[in-house]
């Protein structure tokens, strides 16, 4: 099983097999995100269920299961339940997974220290482009993270979480020095499942499992 979460969109659902992805990550995107796959604000593989009401920006799909429950405002794209474009969505899913977890990290942070809060701290308050492995912890997210690009407009951040990526309620994920970021790439990759509960996040998030937020999430 597999799930992606993309494109800019408001989510509050929870998405069994799903990835998502949230502006300015369109990027880099290029090799990673190829066109149908770009496409998903939201993608499962078992079934997406949302309550009650989300704004999505991208098609939402599930495939080879079709389930799609709950309620939809699109402000582009339709629901895609097991079409064409959802297979072969999927397809572009499992290489694009194969491209954030391929090669060695720049930055590893120890399971039962898996904070990226703490780790920003001792780095100079901010996160330079790179591949960060990230180890299991209680939450991977409590506060306010700032990614920052240096200047690079092609600037590119991989974050591999070896079980879970949970995001706490409240925190935020902010990016900075990339221009317009419309070149940038920005990947969250859980190998079991992601919790996105709090309140702004960049970036397109993949997970072997389930993806799932408490309704707060931009």
């Amino acid at each position: 099983m597999k799930t992606y979460l993309a494109s800019a969109c408001a989510f509050v659902s929870t998405a069994i097999c799903a990835a998502f992805s949230f502006a300015p990550s369109h990027a880099s995107a290029a090799p990673v995100l190829v066109s149908s796959l770009a496409s998903f604000a939201v993608l499962g593989a078992a079934g997406v269920t949302n309550v009650p009401t989300s704004t999505i920006g991208g098609n939402l799909g599930s495939s080879p299961n079709a389930t799609v429950g709950g309620g939809y405002v699109f402000t582009s794209g339709s629901i895609q339940q097991n079409t064409p474009l959802a297979q072969q969505a999927q397809v572009d899913l499992d290489a694009a997974i194969l491209a954030v977890t391929a090669g060695g990290a720049n930055f590893t942070i120890a399971a039962g220290n898996g904070n990226l809060d703490a780790f920003q701290a001792a780095n100079g308050g901010f996160l330079v482009p790179g591949t960060y492995d990230v180890g299991a912890g209680t939450s991977n997210l409590t506060g306010n993270l700032v990614l920052n690009g240096l200047g690079d407009l092609n600037a590119v951040w991989r974050f591999r979480f070896s079980s879970t990526f949970i995001m706490s309620e409240d925190s935020n994920v902010s990016v900075t020095g990339v221009g317009t970021g419309s070149t940038v790439g920005i990947y969250w990759f859980a190998d079991s499942a992601a919790t996105l509960d709090g309140d702004t996040l960049v970036g397109n998030v993949f997970a072997r499992q389930t993806i799932s937020s408490n309704g707060g999430l931009t």
